[in-house]
């Protein structure tokens, strides 16, 4: 008969923290220990306010209307965001505050959700459109730190790591405004910040393709699923996401630095 693993923590260890095991998994404790920077918890570059997720209100659903697009986490995906996924709401409508509104490079972050928050997903908005976010969907602003670095940062292993450990807990995996201001952020040189950016560009570039190309089948009455141009657009999509994730993970560990 096998026996459990055992971990040894310090009684002064658990005051302020959870108290369940996975929490507490060495694997899990210190993901930013080869960091090669220093490091900051995100909360210091987001201001008072900063992180909003939409009304609720029970047993109703807001009204179409030709207003803002209405962010779901459907719309939240692996590659960026897809305003294909939303429907548009009635401006001024119960859901439509300002509050809720999301403005231009806010980070769309699932705050719960076994198919969206535990699978890594977010995405930076950057559409030239009023949005406002449901109540599932947590909008982050930042200030002063790249929301496109944090998008990619918090998905490799040195920050999806720390998501990880706040989420394998009880219950169904949710993320709270504490521990997202919480989470450590390297604090990169300007040089590799751009550097991370423009691998965001490409991200962005190769998402967008794909989108534009779904539109146009959809628009001629085909399936998109069906499109093999469409469907080689959305690998090279993801193509691209895995690159882009595989260099900041090594440049967070000052590995292969740029240029």
């Amino acid at each position: 008969m096998s026996r459990s693993p055992t971990l040894w923590v310090e009684p002064g260890e658990l005051l302020g923290h959870r108290w369940d095991p996975a929490y507490w998994d060495p694997g899990l404790r210190d993901p930013l220990a080869r960091c090669a920077f220093p490091v900051a918890e995100l909360g210091e570059f987001i201001p008072e306010g900063g992180i909003k997720y939409g009304r609720i209100l029970p047993g109703r659903r807001p009204p179409e209307g030709d207003g803002p697009l209405y962010v779901t986490q459907r719309s939240i995906r692996p590659t960026g965001f897809d305003p294909g996924a939303c429907v548009r709401i009635e401006e001024g409508c119960a859901w439509d505050t300002p509050q809720h509104r999301v403005l231009h490079n806010d980070l769309l972050l699932p705050r719960s959700g076994v198919g969206t928050l535990a699978r890594g997903v977010m995405a930076v908005f950057q559409q030239d459109d009023s949005a406002v976010v449901d109540c599932f969907t947590d909008r982050v602003c930042l200030e002063g730190y790249s929301s496109t670095v944090v998008a990619l940062f918090l998905r490799t292993p040195q920050g999806w790591l720390q998501i990880h450990r706040l989420i394998n807990g009880v219950g169904p995996p949710n993320i709270s405004f504490g521990e997202i201001r919480g989470l450590q952020v390297p604090l990169f040189p300007g040089p590799l910040v751009e550097a991370i950016e423009a691998r965001h560009r490409r991200v962005q570039r190769a998402h967008l393709a794909h989108l534009a190309r779904r539109e146009s089948v959809r628009t001629a009455g085909r399936e998109s699923t069906v499109d093999p141009h469409c469907s080689e657009l959305a690998r090279a999509a993801s193509r691209e996401l895995v690159a882009a994730l595989a260099a900041v993970s090594a440049w967070v560990e000052g590995e292969a630095l740029p240029g």
